[in-house]
């Protein structure tokens, strides 16, 4: 390629092909420092990279003036990064004006803290997404939402926004009016979350981890589940949602974790968002589980339930409503807290659940989720490894399967804490334990093994 001087670099000629120097950007996609060199090159090369160099933006905010001197430089400013991104797009100079349509992902975090967060006005956020055509993707993490001021009208509520994904991280949202006493709003209005899901029409997938309101009452527990003439009255504004796979979790090792989703999931229950549901995944209690299935459990294809391995928790009915789903050919039971030498654990409601999953599920995934991974020294000399697996029945399990799930696969995984010893990660005394217990399935060729690192505050996609 033929470089010339600083001002003729806009005209510069390219020697080689184009398709090569497609090539070349595509494999620097991952690479943005590189990607940025390029855009030195040629306008050909500006243009080029442009789009890949804006197709993701992260708002990395730290608290912004209100909560640090006005000396102390952040991420080299000491600006509030949402309300600056906010200005830029609605005010962008002239050299910026195309880069709005570019950006297809959004991330905006408080930094990695679970415990403190920064706070969104919804009417702010909708500004922000009125102007990102081309957005496909929304990340929140550690963000303290705001309902819109009393009576405005926001633009995505008229014009809802298809995504692929919607995240939300350690989210609080503010109390609706009718729950704080303020009677200067009309009852049933003012609930963040209901505002922020009535900016979108289709969802693809919504993933919520620890999404709570800022209830002060320990005691109270639900604001929604148990009250349908404010939730009919909340979830008016709906109408346009349909969401196709929901994640709904409790990450027990997370900091200020909430005590159930049951809100969010009466929310979109009573609204007709779970209409296209296909793919569920919650930690709830089995009643409000049961709940939910009821209504939609018979369109799902693939669920995800988070067990109870507590003493004396069989029984032979159905308490999670798992006979609902009669479409079902995924399954997966995580299995939480669990210690390697705890004796006492009990898995007879894994047993109950799997009696009555419809026999139409070809997947099913058994994934231990560990407390701590401190190996005991007391593993015996005979290949026995752990006390957990131990309290397993297995010859109930392969009797289960063999009998009901006769060529259905069935995974093990075992997740472990990124904070665990990386010693700790060595899982084949499991595996040989359960290959020793489970023969029928091994010379069928329908068990599998998976190790997962769990993370107290998971990365954004795309971060180590």
């Amino acid at each position: 390629m033929d470089i010339q001087t600083p001002n003729e670099a806009d005209s510069a000629i390219s020697r080689l092909p184009r398709e090569l120097l497609d090539l070349v950007v595509s494999h620097l996609a991952q690479d943005k420092l590189a990607l940025k060199h390029c855009t030195l090159v040629s306008r050909y090369w500006r243009v080029s990279t442009r789009a890949l160099l804006f197709h993701t933006l992260s708002i990395h905010d730290h608290g912004g003036p209100q909560h640090y001197p006005p000396d102390f430089e952040c991420c080299g400013d000491n600006q509030f990064a949402f309300d600056a991104f906010r200005r830029f797009l609605w005010s962008p100079p002239p050299l910026s004006r195309d880069l709005p349509p570019l950006i297809k992902s959004l991330k905006i975090s408080y930094g990695w803290s679970d415990i403190h967060r920064t706070t969104i006005n919804v009417a702010d956020l909708d500004l922000v997404l009125a102007r990102l055509p081309a957005l496909d993707e929304l990340y929140l993490r550690s963000i303290s939402l705001q309902p819109a001021p009393s009576g405005m009208k926001l633009h995505g509520w008229s014009y809802p926004k298809p995504l692929t994904k919607l995240v939300l991280w350690g989210i609080k949202m503010e109390l609706p009016s009718w729950a704080t006493g303020d009677q200067q709003r009309r009852e049933g209005t003012g609930c963040p979350f209901v505002e922020l899901l009535g900016l979108f029409s289709d969802i693809k997938m919504v993933h919520a981890t620890n999404v709570g309101f800022m209830l002060d009452d320990d005691e109270r527990r639900w604001l929604y589940w148990d009250d349908d003439e404010r939730t009919d009255a909340a979830v008016s504004q709906l109408s346009a949602l349909r969401v196709q796979q929901l994640y709904l979790e409790l990450d027990p090792y997370a900091n200020a974790v909430p005590k159930s989703h049951a809100d969010f999931l009466r929310l979109l229950d009573r609204s007709v968002s779970l209409q296209g549901l296909s793919s569920l995944n919650v930690t709830e209690e089995p009643a409000i589980v049961r709940a939910v299935l009821e209504g939609v459990g018979n369109r799902l294809e693939s669920l995800g339930l988070t067990v109870s391995v507590a003493a004396d928790d069989y029984t032979d009915q159905d308490l999670y409503g798992v006979a609902f789903c009669t479409s079902l050919s995924r399954c997966e039971f995580r299995l939480q807290d669990i210690y390697p030498d705890d004796l006492a654990l009990d898995f007879g409601l894994l047993f109950s659940v799997i009696d009555h999953i419809p026999v139409t599920v070809c997947h099913m995934t058994i994934d231990f989720q560990f407390s701590s991974r401190e190996r005991p020294d007391d593993i015996e000399s005979d290949g026995v490894t752990l006390n957990y697996l131990i309290s397993l029945d297995c010859n109930k399990l392969e009797n289960v399967m063999m009998r009901r799930f006769p060529s259905t696969q069935l995974l093990f995984k075992f997740s472990v804490g990124s904070w665990d010893d990386a010693s700790n990660r060595d899982f084949n005394r499991e595996i040989a334990f359960i290959r020793e217990h489970l023969p029928s399935l091994v010379k069928r060729q329908l068990l599998s093994f998976e190790n997962v690192e769990m993370s107290a505050c998971p990365p954004w996609p795309g971060e180590n």
